[in-house]
């Protein structure tokens, strides 16, 4: 079977919302994409408040046919817009009789020790104003290292830093009687354009537009708005030829067979796909939608739901509401005074008023790093298989280590905690794949054996 290329001419999988027809040896595999996002057939509506209803309808339906299941369905409940929502129109639903599942029980995931992880406030007063049925799941951030069990058990790269939790609800939920548990997971892609605010102004000529949108996400002071808009607006617009010279080495910590392998030096720009639409907003999003993050978050979803025998159910991944969503114009999403306009004017009678006016995002590059500190501490480097096979520059990653804590210590930003974790996965495939990690879950591992989580084990 042939492969397809991406626009740098590195191997890539078939096409997000594609179909792959094998052929013969000589014609190969034909691949086809059979769904686009229809960013270009703008939905134009005489008055905001009818794109205010239709997202109402189109959202309650997504919830509604979600909650076809045989007792409670469960719903993970974070305080944020997405998951509050979700959670909320579906103790609607249940509560007027027009579902058949009996209740919507919730669950949080705590990490009480991390203040920039700490959603407390915005989770008690959904499940007092909502008066909710509601399980939390507190983790206190010393527990042993997990991952290179969970890349045994599964031959598969390991859960993200929160997965333990996660599995921990879906078990929860399933001590519940629930055999579904809902998410707010997508909400963002679709409702937050925000990033791709500037892009389409600027593309459009609408500059005026375009600076009062910067003033407002900036915040005061015309000079941070005009960085705002040149970083966020103009710079992206410059010809694909046209080379940043400030751009930094990508991944310079990848060294070695590793870096040619993945081609990191070939691609300059990461997730760029073959251009399929004309504005550049456009295309922008839909490389967030189908460059890969997605279908791996799907995959780790599965897999957690599956280890204690429930499915993960995700409203806001309805085909029509993202449809529709991509539809409508960027200036009905977002204002230069608030971000996220449909979800909270349109959802404004459903939403608890704290969690509505919310514009704070818990942060959880903190519990990441831990999760890295605590699998890798970084005086065990040498020892391990990533740098002694000479993927990893030693000095590098801890560089990159060292600007990963300031970042994360300071008042946004991760740093390179995606790479650092990144680290971690490698080494737990590869002791996996050796046998040099432990041979099972031990009795202290958050996972358990697998064995004790089966539906009515």
């Amino acid at each position: 079977m042939g492969r397809e290329r991406d626009r740098d001419g590195d191997p890539g999988r078939a096409p997000a919302a594609g179909s792959t027809r094998a052929g013969d040896r000589r014609a190969g595999a034909r691949r086809w994409r059979y769904w686009l996002p229809p960013f270009d057939d703008r939905l134009e509506l005489a008055d905001p408040a009818e794109y205010e209803d239709r997202f109402r309808d189109l959202f309650a339906d997504a919830v509604r046919c979600r909650l076809r299941a045989v007792g409670p369905v469960g719903s993970e409940l974070s305080g944020g817009l997405d998951s509050t929502s979700v959670t909320a129109m579906a103790t609607r639903l249940v509560r007027s009789g027009e579902v058949a599942a009996t209740g919507v029980p919730a669950f949080s995931c705590l990490f009480p020790w991390s203040v920039r992880a700490r959603e407390d406030e915005f989770i008690r007063e959904a499940v007092d104003t909502l008066g909710l049925d509601w399980t939390s799941i507190s983790d206190d951030g010393d527990g042993p290292p997990w991952a290179w069990q969970d890349a045994a058990f599964w031959s598969d790269i390991p859960l993200p830093p929160d997965g333990p939790e996660h599995v921990q609800v879906c078990r929860a939920a399933r001590d519940r009687g629930c055999s579904v548990v809902l998410t707010g997971h997508g909400g963002h892609h679709s409702f937050d354009p925000t990033p791709f605010v500037l892009l389409d102004l600027v593309q459009g000529g609408r500059w005026s537009s375009a600076w009062r949108m910067a003033r407002g996400f900036a915040g005061p002071g015309p000079l941070a708005a005009a960085r705002m808009l040149l970083h966020a607006g103009v710079a992206p617009h410059r010809p694909s030829w046209v080379q940043n010279p400030r751009a930094p080495r990508r991944a310079p910590a990848v060294t070695g067979a590793a870096r040619a392998a993945a081609g990191l030096d070939a691609r300059r720009v990461t997730g760029r796909l073959e251009r399929t639409y004309r504005r550049l907003r456009a295309q922008r999003h839909f490389e967030q939608f189908a460059g890969g993050y997605d279908a791996m978050s799907m995959e780790i979803f599965d897999r957690t739901a599956a280890r204690v025998g429930v499915e993960y159910r995700h409203p806001y991944f309805d085909r029509r509401l993202v449809e529709f969503a991509c539809r409508v114009p960027v200036t009905v999403h977002a204002t230069p005074c608030l971000g996220r306009r449909l979800q909270r004017t349109g959802l404004r009678d459903l939403l608890p008023q704290g969690v509505a006016a919310r514009r704070s995002k818990a942060r959880f590059s903190e519990v990441w790093l831990r999760s890295v500190e605590r699998h890798l501490p970084d005086a065990s480097w040498p020892e391990t298989s990533i740098v002694r096979n000479g993927w990893i520059d030693l000095g590098e990653a801890r560089a990159a280590l060292g600007h990963t804590r300031a970042k994360i210590a300071g008042p946004s930003g991760a740093g390179q905690i995606f790479f650092l974790w990144g680290m971690v996965q490698v080494e737990s495939v590869l002791r996996a794949l050796h046998g040099t990690g432990e041979d099972g879950p031990g009795p202290g591992n958050p996972l358990r054996d697998y064995r004790s989580s089966r539906p009515g084990s």
